[in-house]
């Protein structure tokens, strides 16, 4: 509670200029360990200079999304009564989270040029196909690549799109809470917030926000990435130490 008032006050004794945004974060990082089960952060922010009784503060649109990746899908065939899978498409640029609140359906108060040129929303984000046959695909195959991951990432709790999420709670201020699952991928992450009025953005500001392994998970997570060979013959010789124990124990 001390917290968010102290929240409250900073962005209130920001300076008054006409179609403004100051946002804070409840935390700056998230820090993932072997327990970590999930984490949420409440984004609070004020609309300067649009508030109160001389103007409505107009719509909010806000983003967070993280590290981007190199991701896979494969379309799936029929052949006779088999389903099996196609070769798999690679694409680039997908983040590997992306969480969108709106104060509207987007539809209402975007066009849709202007989503795509920002990528709000999942089924505007810019990626781009990287494998080898990439120019000899249908023109549709991005599209389709594209719609799989994100369906594939709204299963997984990575992507989502929650319209109604940003509430004004007097005058010009605001808030949204942003869930984080317990797959969240490390790295550094961006929160874009657009204010939006007759369908035109009229102001938006950015905050940084990471999401970093602590304690074992960190350890583990550098071992495999700076020295993958070390860490490869680390879980063959700890998965054999296993068997062993195991057979020991049950022998007796």
């Amino acid at each position: 509670m001390m917290f968010r008032l102290a929240v409250w006050i900073f962005l209130l004794a920001a300076p008054v200029h006409a179609d403004e945004i100051s946002v804070a974060l409840t935390e700056q990082q998230i820090s993932i360990d072997e327990g970590f089960s999930g984490a949420r952060i409440i984004l609070y922010g004020v609309v300067s200079g649009a508030g109160g009784a001389e103007r409505a503060p107009g719509d909010l649109v806000v983003i967070v999304r993280g590290p981007e990746e190199d991701l896979a899908v494969r379309e799936k065939r029929r052949t006779g009564p088999i389903w099996t899978a196609g070769e798999p498409v690679r694409v680039a640029g997908a983040p590997g989270f992306y969480f969108l609140g709106a104060t509207r359906a987007l539809n209402d108060i975007l066009s849709p040029d202007e989503r795509t040129e920002r990528q709000i929303g999942a089924g505007h984000l810019s990626v781009s196909l990287i494998d080898a046959a990439a120019g000899q695909r249908s023109p549709d195959t991005l599209e389709i690549a594209r719609a799989a991951i994100v369906e594939a990432m709204s299963d997984r709790a990575l992507y989502r799109e929650d319209i109604g999420a940003v509430s004004f709670l007097d005058g010009g201020l605001f808030q949204v809470a942003i869930d984080f699952p317990a797959n969240t991928p490390v790295g550094p992450y961006r929160s874009e917030i657009y204010l939006l009025r007759a369908g035109e953005i009229v102001a938006w500001r950015t905050a940084p926000l990471y999401v970093e392994k602590v304690g074992l998970e960190r350890m583990l997570y550098d071992l495999a990435h700076q020295r993958p060979l070390t860490y490869g013959l680390l879980c063959v010789a700890m998965s054999l130490f296993a068997g062993w124990l195991a057979s020991v124990l049950f022998r007796r």
